[in-house]
């Protein structure tokens, strides 16, 4: 229980920060503007996970509790702006949480 509360922590830290979609670690296209606002906003922010956070997580997917598709809904949510395009954000979050922390579904 507590790693599954630990995951939704990372999730609502994540929910917090706006992101530039103008660096270099941009998915590639043909995504939308909001895939690739949702990618960059974990993409950015994994760097700072600690190994002991990037295990949480993955935990907390692999326990059946959260999907990468949740937890990015969640992170969603804080968004401020809203994204344009609510799905197309969450899929690119959780496309980064794939690549950057190595979440297995």
């Amino acid at each position: 229980m507590k790693k599954i509360i630990m995951a939704g922590a990372l999730a609502l830290a994540l929910s917090g920060c706006t992101v530039s979609v103008s660096g270099p670690h941009l998915p590639p296209l043909p995504h939308s503007q909001s895939y690739r606002d949702g990618y960059n906003t974990v993409h950015s922010r994994s760097g700072s996970f600690t190994e002991k956070d990037r295990q949480q997580t993955r935990d907390a997917i692999a326990s059946g509790y959260w999907t990468a598709q949740s937890m990015c809904r969640l992170i969603e949510r804080g968004q401020n702006p809203q994204p344009v395009k609510a799905n197309d954000w969450v899929d690119g979050c959780a496309a980064a949480m794939h690549d950057d922390l190595g979440v297995q579904e």
